[in-house]
């Protein structure tokens, strides 16, 4: 079972992240819990494989860069 699985009833199911580019010296960071999200954040719920379940995945619909799809 995944780490955040594991830790699923302790944070309600709920994590956050910042990835930060490497080489700039800046940290990143990682939270747990409903309080991890911004009031302005947006969210999609994450979708899991049967045959990997430690996997997690999102739907997605189309992507696009600088305004354009790809």
């Amino acid at each position: 079972m995944s780490f955040v699985g594991q830790l699923g009833a302790q944070t309600d199911g709920a994590f956050g992240y910042c990835l930060i580019s490497r080489g700039t010296g800046s940290s990143g960071s990682l939270e747990f819990g409903r309080q991890a999200m911004p009031v302005d954040a947006m969210w999609v719920p994450l979708i899991h494989n049967p045959f990997y379940p430690s996997f997690y995945y999102v739907s997605l619909s189309g992507l696009g860069v600088g305004g354009i799809q790809v």
